[in-house]
């Protein structure tokens, strides 16, 4: 059976901690940000408007990437 500590403790030495929760956090704020301002545009008439999710998910990949890549900023979101 396996209980929540040896679960954690899995989860921390394949690196999911300094990997793949700072890329979901910057992929899910950046995201956001695209989706509510609706910088790139929209589509639909002007009574349904939507921001174009297609482009917004892509943008928010590469930017979580380009964070990702960075190692002097995971190391300082770590930290806190």
């Amino acid at each position: 059976m396996v209980d929540f500590y040896s679960l954690f403790y899995e989860l921390e030495s394949s690196g999911f901690y300094e990997y793949v929760l700072p890329f979901f956090l910057i992929f899910v704020i950046v995201f956001a940000m695209l989706e509510k301002t609706k910088i790139l545009g929209s589509t639909g008439n002007s009574s349904e408007r939507k921001p174009k999710t297609n482009l917004n998910i892509v943008l928010s990949i590469i930017l979580a990437m380009i964070v990702l890549f960075n190692t002097n900023l995971i190391y300082l979101m770590n930290q806190t």
